[in-house]
């Protein structure tokens, strides 16, 4: 039997120790090759042979623990690499040893639970001091170390959170806003009350958990226009909505004319249900001569809760348009003026205009 020591916590490819088997033959007979036998071993440990002195060396093959295991009892294996034909008969040409690797403990950091980070949740309209969530690490040597958190400022410089150092609880330094930040990524540090080089971090990102306090709004543009000669029903434009809010259910706004235009008898509204609405023609027969623009208030309701609404307004211009509904011109001054006077007349106007410049 061998005997090693290591420290836990030795990088994987270290080497343990050498082993060597005798043989009483010479020259290329006493060459070797090692295995490790037992499954343990084999995970945790590899052996290569050292060519020049035919010494099997044991080498870390994976990081040992002595918290969870403070020996280890390697099976190794040494094979003659050349067997003379002859002696066949007489058995395998191989050895077995326990090589036993004991593994000494080291003074660690704490350890966080979980060790790849924590995710918390809070409401957005937590008051201030509320309750995030717990951080918890723990002395990896011995139970019931006393521990130290903290939160490293640099990554909450508003020191939006604070945490208690002796229970690692975490609360609202001050009050949220998701719509400003979704997300907290703070970096938690954690000591031995004793030994403060003994210091570990681990990330906790914090998630603000929506609350509609925002009214939906209409997208822009807010206006449309519309051809004199349009017939009834016709698709004028398309109404969205933009709402800074983010429901873990999603979405779903309602749509529908605002009360004061309940008299409107131009216009219909058409709830697609898609976030979205359509305006449509209720009569042909515009004129903007008789009026060239339509104000169109529109009330918009989302599903909260509470639920929440805004009124927008859709101005909608008369225009004069050619034969395949391609617009011409919306300016009704302008339109007037361009029948009412001739060439002549226009042209005599802009003399005057320039001698009275």
């Amino acid at each position: 039997m061998c005997q090693f020591s290591v420290p836990e916590g030795m990088g994987v490819g270290t080497s343990v120790g050498r082993v060597m088997a005798t043989d009483a033959d010479m020259g290329e007979n006493t060459d070797m090759s090692y295995l490790i036998k037992d499954e343990e071993g084999g995970e945790l440990f590899r052996v290569s042979t050292d060519t020049d002195t035919q010494e099997a060396i044991i080498i870390i093959k994976k990081p040992l623990d002595f918290e969870k295991k403070s020996t280890h009892n390697v099976v190794l294996e040494a094979v003659n690499k050349h067997v003379d034909p002859r002696f066949v008969d007489l058995g395998s040409f191989r050895d077995q040893t326990i090589v036993r690797v004991s593994v000494s403990d080291v003074d660690e950091p704490p350890v966080f639970f979980p060790p790849t980070g924590t995710i918390m949740e809070v409401q957005e309209d937590a008051k201030q001091g509320a309750l995030v969530g717990f951080v918890t690490a723990r002395d990896p040597d011995m139970d019931n170390v006393p521990l130290r958190y903290s939160i490293d400022q640099s990554t909450d410089q508003e020191q939006t959170f604070n945490i208690d150092a002796v229970t690692g609880a975490v609360t609202l330094g001050k009050i949220l806003d998701r719509e400003t930040a979704g997300w907290h990524n703070i970096t938690v540090t954690a000591v031995e009350a004793d030994n403060p080089s003994m210091a570990s971090q681990t990330t906790v990102s914090i998630r603000i958990l929506d609350v509609n306090d925002n009214p939906p709004e209409l997208a822009t543009p807010y206006e449309a226009s519309i051809c004199e000669d349009a017939k009834p029903g016709q698709l004028i434009h398309t109404i969205s909505v933009v709402d800074r809010d983010e429901p873990q259910s999603g979405h779903r706004f309602y749509f529908t004319l605002a009360p004061e235009a309940s008299n409107n008898r131009h216009f219909t509204l058409w709830d697609v249900k898609d976030h979205t609405a359509g305006i449509r023609t209720q009569r042909s027969g515009f004129n903007r001569q008789e009026q060239n623009m339509y104000l169109l208030p529109i009330l918009v309701v989302d599903s909260g809760p509470p639920a929440l609404s805004t009124t927008g307004t859709l101005t909608i211009h008369v225009c004069g348009c050619d034969p395949h509904g391609v617009i011409q011109s919306c300016n009704a001054t302008a339109f007037s003026m361009g029948t009412a006077l001739s060439p002549g007349a226009l042209i005599a106007l802009l003399v005057c205009m320039l001698i009275i410049i």
